[in-house]
């Protein structure tokens, strides 16, 4: 298997580094070099091929189990394996003066552990190559290569014959399959080399019945077309006894009750079709043991959205079943949306500015990708979620509370914080609509009609206490629709304040402050808990933040627009806030205030002073930059235990990990 793929100048890439999966989905905005780095991987194995064609070993390129197969010699710039007939394109920003560099790395069970590629300019603007070798160190082609060397005689043309044919099974092979856009009308049968050549020229309608007529059988590719759901059956193709006497190939279906010849066929059937009969043509054999690698130029092209999802996770069985790879440049929401939930596959972010390709593990991350080049309406994103879990919240910090209690009260056992980590986070704007939790479901379940076996869709929703609403943690399942769902109303204003208890706080505060183990703590935990208590009461007694929570409950608590109706709600408003000014106040103002308090007495104190910008401004940062770390004896008030049992709903103990 391909373990990693370095470039370095190709075309629009000066630097890139990339460690690939067994199925690699490479995604970014137009331009960005997904593209780029498929040319990059053909264009190094069709390089070995055109070195390894001369029949010819010019020497070993540093020991090590190198070999050099073609040295600094020059190319002409129309040679089929170029993916440009300019080849001053090939360089970045055709910047001729530095080399183009292509090294890849294969797994340990591969014979050839590394591919190098070099392009640059020489003597008289002539494109000049080397391409180089690296076998397995404990293999026997490592003490043949470097018994090879340079020269010329009989007897060495003889060794080097020898050599090469202990090569040839192990040569890295790359298939290189763009979009297909529908087949040319008229197609004549041509040899394998002409339909590689063909393919890689971007001619790949111009060989689909050519794929085709190579088929063992019809009746696998006509269970792949129903697998879909496709009205189609391809019928009949050219027998291969009658190729050399036929002057176009012919491929006929049937779509519903007509039967037609393949040039009637849609773009969509087409394409399928194409792409079925192009992995089945690049077959490896898994006894070759050679590393085969099939690179997918947008596959969805011509696809409806629900398709696009199913092919990318056809391709995938497809091609790791083979004993083969894949590498897939893709724009498609779908197929990034189905191919990021498989185990096998890794979803990442090209920038041809950075020399690094950035894996997106979550679906955070990918909706995050997404959004910055895709215009993603809100049920566009509910469709994105392949694992059915979705966490509504209130407020951007909201989210950054909950995932940094997640990391302390999960990161211990790896396979639950997978389950928290495979939810959604989906921001409210606005919540009057979700008040009513029937409608939430009857909006949800159309939307997750499809759902796989074994799944269900589990939804968490965390509201503000604010002024009109009343506490409540709510379950509700509903077997027969496979649906789950956790309904949160904070007993306090908002997330912020369940952590303004006196022995949670003073924990936060307790590791921020004592981050240094290499120091003696200069403020022990129990002045720290008074100073916490200290502030705590100051903000309850806070004239302001009292005021300004009674003034948000006034209006849900007026009966009748009367004089009267309106004095008596403002009394009583005033009475709720005087007597429980935790759960009234405003989460936020709450929060900065308290910490206010206690910089500010930390500040005072000559001693304490230093600590002071330990105290960060509210419970957000406190939480996100904690010094702690995942652990089964972490403090019990650490977490409230409102927040655990949310986690603990996200992320049960003793279920696994699929």
């Amino acid at each position: 298997m391909l373990s990693r793929i370095v470039i370095q100048n190709f075309r629009g890439l000066i630097a890139l580094d990339i460690v690939p999966a067994q199925a690699t989905v490479l995604i970014g905005p137009n331009s960005c070099g997904k593209t780029t780095v498929l040319q990059a991987v053909q264009l190094a194995c069709s390089a070995l091929d055109f070195a390894f064609s001369r029949r010819r070993i010019d020497g070993d390129k540093d020991g090590d189990g190198w070999l050099t197969l073609l040295s600094d010699k020059p190319i002409r710039d129309d040679q089929p394996f170029l993916p440009t007939t300019r080849w001053q394109e090939l360089f970045s920003d055709s910047d001729t003066e530095r080399r183009i560099e292509i090294r890849l790395h294969f797994s340990a069970e591969h014979a050839i552990q590394q591919l190098y590629v070099d392009l640059h300019v020489g003597r008289a603007d002539a494109l000049r190559m080397t391409v180089a070798i690296q076998a397995a160190e404990g293999h026997p082609l490592w003490k043949a290569f470097k018994a090879a060397a340079p020269g010329r005689g009989r007897r060495r043309d003889e060794l080097h014959a020898s050599l090469l044919d202990q090569i040839a099974p192990h040569l890295p092979r790359a298939l290189f399959i763009p979009a297909f856009y529908g087949a040319v009308r008229e197609e004549e049968y041509r040899t394998r080399a002409a339909v590689d050549a063909l393919l890689r020229g971007g001619q790949q309608g111009h060989v689909v019945r050519n794929l085709l007529v190579r088929l063992e059988n019809l009746q696998d590719l006509n269970d792949f077309l129903v697998w879909p759901g496709l009205p189609a059956r391809v019928e009949r193709c050219t027998p291969r006894q009658q190729i050399e006497e036929t002057r176009y190939l012919e491929v006929l279906f049937r779509d519903r009750n007509r039967r037609l010849e393949l040039s009637s066929a849609g773009t969509g059937l087409a394409s399928m079709l194409a792409l079925y009969a192009a992995i089945h043509y690049a077959q490896p054999d898994p006894a070759a043991g050679r590393a085969v690698l099939f690179l997918f130029d947008e596959p969805e092209a011509h696809l409806h959205p629900r398709l696009q999802g199913d092919v990318a996770a056809r391709l995938v069985e497809m091609v790791v079943s083979a004993g083969a790879q894949l590498l897939c440049a893709t724009h498609s929401v779908e197929m990034i949306n189905r191919l990021g939930r498989d185990p096998r596959a890794a979803i990442l972010r090209i920038d041809r500015d950075r020399s690094d390709a950035v894996r997106l593990h979550s679906e955070k991350e990918r909706l995050d990708e997404l959004s910055e080049w895709c215009d993603l309406s809100p049920f566009a994103q509910l469709n994105l979620l392949s694992t059915r879990r979705i966490v509504f919240f209130e407020g951007p910090s909201d989210y950054q509370i909950l995932e940094g209690c997640a990391r302390l009260y999960l990161g211990s056992a790896p396979r639950r914080l997978k389950l928290f980590t495979d939810f959604t986070p989906a921001p409210l704007s606005g919540t009057g609509n979700l008040e009513a939790k029937q409608v939430l479901k009857a909006a949800l379940l159309p939307v997750f009609k499809h759902l796989p076996d074994g799944e269900s869709i589990r939804v968490v929703r965390l509201l503000d206490r604010d002024a009109g609403r009343r506490p409540r943690t709510e379950q509700q399942s509903d077997p027969a629709a496979r649906y789950e769902e956790l309904d949160v109303i904070w007993p306090r204003h908002s997330i912020e304040s369940l952590f303004l208890d006196p022995d949670c706080l003073t924990d936060w505060l307790d590791a921020a402050l004592n981050e240094d183990a290499a120091r003696p703590p200069t403020l022990d935990r129990t002045a720290l808990l008074t100073l916490v208590q200290a502030a705590i009461a100051a903000a309850n007694q806070s004239v302001e933040l009292n005021q300004a929570a009674a003034d948000r409950l006034t209006p849900s608590l007026v009966k009748e627009r009367t004089n009267l109706a309106i004095e008596q709600a403002m009394k009583e408003a005033r009475r709720q806030v005087e007597e429980d000014p935790a759960s009234h106040q405003r989460g936020h103002d709450r929060d900065r205030f308290v910490l206010g308090h206690i910089r500010k007495a930390l500040l005072d104190n000559p001693a304490t002073k230093h600590l002071a910008n330990r105290v960060r401004r509210d419970i957000a940062q406190i939480v996100a930059q904690s010094p702690l770390r995942p652990n089964l004896l972490l403090p019990p008030a650490l977490i409230p235990a409102e927040i655990k049992r949310v986690l603990d709903f996200m992320a049960p103990a003793g279920v696994g990990v699929a």
